[in-house]
């Protein structure tokens, strides 16, 4: 429920932990307990949580992959920084070492990041330091919470020989998609919805198994 506050919702319909969890809450230790129970009671839960928290699960370290799914917007701004040719143009941003943190606030991502401009030379730290804060370092208390509670909830450690996305599949189940409603949503160009290219794509798309059309997109 978004109302409730717990997660942090994001435009990509995914979930993350807040930044700032109160000391004495133990939110996350009870989702955790119950995310444990569904994996070993081979239930399902509904929360649509991103592949990078299954990564952090296994102790594989998010990559800036991971954020594009959760923040699309904000991902291909920092990819567009690593591919930026001109050192100029990274010059004319005025980029530090810094980022907004919930509520407005000003973190800096390394000592003295403030005063620290990035540069070409320095903007893969810039980007992985990023990353690390958004999936590692602002969630420390809510993930250990959450870990904490996980394992009680589920005492067997045979979780632990699944690839993320094993995982992910294991706990959520797979991910249903509404195909009618992407037909009515898609935007043509240099078509019209009437030609018989489109019209024959549609019909050899439905005629596709569920796999094959999720490979697809």
């Amino acid at each position: 429920d978004p109302q409730s506050g717990a997660f942090c919702h994001y435009r990509s319909r995914l979930l993350w932990f807040p930044a700032q969890v109160p000391s004495h809450d133990d939110t996350f230790v009870l989702i955790g307990i119950l995310c444990g129970m569904a994996l070993y009671n081979q239930c399902h839960v509904p929360f649509p949580f991103p592949t990078a928290l299954f990564k952090k699960m296994l102790d594989i370290a998010p990559t800036l992959e991971d954020l594009k799914e959760l923040m699309p917007a904000v991902g291909r701004n920092l990819q567009n920084i690593l591919n930026e040719e001109s050192e100029d143009k990274l010059e004319s941003q005025d980029m530090t070492f810094v980022i907004l943190g919930e509520g407005g606030s000003v973190v800096e991502l390394k000592e003295n990041g403030t005063n620290i401009p990035v540069t070409k030379q320095n903007r893969k730290e810039f980007v992985d330091l990023y990353v690390n804060y958004v999936f590692n370092e602002s969630v420390r208390k809510p993930f250990k919470d959450f870990m904490q509670g996980f394992l009680k909830g589920c005492p067997a450690r045979s979780w632990k020989m699944f690839l993320p996305v094993e995982l992910q599949v294991l706990l959520l189940g797979h991910t249903t998609c509404d195909w009618r409603l992407l037909q009515k949503n898609v935007i043509y160009r240099n078509y019209q919805e009437s030609h018989q290219t489109i019209k024959n794509f549609w019909t050899v798309f439905f005629r596709l198994p569920e796999e094959k059309k999720k490979k697809f997109l």
